[in-house]
């Protein structure tokens, strides 16, 4: 049975993607063994799915239908800078993301019917960032590094859309194919 590669995130704006794209391009000179993330394959991560078959991509299209009318649109913004698992020894670079209590709220609203469902439960604790780049050996960041971009600033956005997506792995980087989406109803806004 053919499978396929699978993720659920939130989508940004475009102006958010430049922005990220312009912080990478300034650390790139200062940071070379780090493997920057495509502007086209930038999102803010819900839940990684692995290798999933065809009845299973209906299986989460469902949930996420029936969980939409429960669920509601949010702001948040993407600011500051770090590292995982430290600066100290740095294998991912992110963006951080504001409001964490809705996205982990909406991780959560998920990640039940998802777990019903079959689906593996996410064996960390769930941490919104927006990706940069990743380094196969842990860098140490220094002080004036992190301090620089500790208060970087992309924009506010609003949490409006989830897609599901199919991860296509190829030499020269991923493609990321959106294979279902839903709208999040209105919430109040900030």
């Amino acid at each position: 049975m053919k499978t396929v590669r699978a993720f659920l995130a939130v989508p940004l704006t475009d102006h958010i993607v430049a922005t990220a794209h312009r912080i990478q391009q300034e650390l790139a000179g200062r940071l070379p063994a780090v493997r920057w993330a495509a502007s086209d394959t930038m999102h803010l991560t819900l839940k990684f799915f692995g290798d999933v078959s065809e009845p299973e991509i209906a299986r989460i299209t469902d949930i996420l239908r029936l969980a939409a009318p429960r669920l509601t649109a949010f702001d948040t913004e993407i600011a500051g800078f770090g590292a995982f698992p430290s600066p100290r020894k740095a294998t991912v670079l992110w963006l951080g993301v504001g409001n964490q209590a809705a996205f982990r709220g909406l991780h959560a609203a998920l990640e039940e019917p998802l777990a019903a469902a079959g689906f593996r439960r996410d064996e960390r604790p769930f941490t919104p960032h927006l990706t940069l780049g990743r380094s196969k050996t842990p860098l140490r960041l220094s002080d004036d590094l992190m301090e620089k971009y500790r208060h970087v600033f992309c924009e506010k956005m609003r949490a409006e859309k989830l897609v599901l997506f199919e991860s296509r792995l190829r030499p020269e980087g991923a493609v990321h194919l959106p294979l279902y989406s839903i709208e999040l109803p209105p919430g109040l806004k900030m």
